[in-house]
């Protein structure tokens, strides 16, 4: 393996991680989009504003460390500073790429399940000691619900996830 190889494949791994930001920000809209429809239009329009440059530039980093990688390592002459022509691993990109999305998704998991359950403790927990005609916020149970499914399929679809990553080294 070339210095230039592991610098792609630790590339691409980061554009992975990454990837767990972007999906952590998508179910806000969710909660925007409640907020938008409940009429409080001034505060919010800019804040999903602010939040959506956020994530185009989110979106935007991932694919340049994920399918633009070439470039990326051509532009940052990260290999020039290696003498050695070959790093000695035996282990395959594809392998490194599976092994990080697994790991993505169950650090998603790790984090949102117990999340999750405290959400789902708390709003019944309002529900029984406060009125019952009030409605207790559900959104950061639905966030929270929402990145377990992402976990879940994160971790369903590592090899689906893999190929799309390769198909464009394979080419």
């Amino acid at each position: 393996m070339t210095p230039r190889t592991l610098f792609t494949i630790v590339l691409k791994v980061l554009g992975i991680f990454f990837i767990r930001d972007v999906l952590a920000l998508l179910p806000q809209v969710l909660v925007y989009i409640k907020f938008l429809a409940s009429g409080d239009r001034d505060n919010t329009l800019s804040e999903f504003g602010i939040f959506l440059l956020v994530t185009l530039v989110h979106v935007f980093i991932c694919y340049l460390l994920i399918f633009k990688t070439e470039s990326l390592v051509e532009k940052l002459n990260l290999p020039a500073s290696f003498n050695d022509e070959t790093i000695t691993l035996n282990i395959h990109r594809s392998t490194v790429l599976s092994i990080s999305i697994v790991v993505l998704g169950g650090l998603i998991l790790v984090k949102q399940i117990p999340e999750f359950c405290r959400q789902v403790y708390v709003y019944f927990q309002y529900r029984t000691m406060v009125h019952a005609e009030v409605n207790p916020a559900t959104g950061p149970m639905i966030l929270a619900g929402a990145q377990i499914v992402i976990g879940l399929l994160l971790l369903g679809n590592q090899r689906d996830i893999v190929s799309l990553v390769e198909k464009k080294k394979r080419k």
